[in-house]
């Protein structure tokens, strides 16, 4: 069973959003998101440890050993998951 949690940037720490293993929905929400102004929307996936970005160009997977990069800003993907 694996959970999502749908972020936007300004979301990311405030209220991030948990799904069932039914991600449709996420999808979605993200698509919403991105035609309401956001830039980049980060779908989280605790269990692989990986990070799903999405923006109006497409989508790309960012895993634990990789960098997300937004606006300028670096962050580890380890940086986000508990040690």
């Amino acid at each position: 069973m694996s959970t999502a949690v749908l972020l936007t940037l300004e979301e990311f720490m405030a209220r991030p959003e948990v799904s069932s293993p039914s991600n449709r929905k996420l999808y979605i929400k993200a698509a919403i998101y991105l035609e309401r102004g956001a830039e980049q929307v980060w779908i989280v996936y605790p269990n692989r440890r990986s990070v799903t970005t999405y923006t109006s160009e497409g989508s790309m997977e960012v895993r634990a050993d990789e960098t997300l990069d937004f606006q300028g800003v670096r962050i580890p993907v380890t940086d986000i998951f508990p040690s």
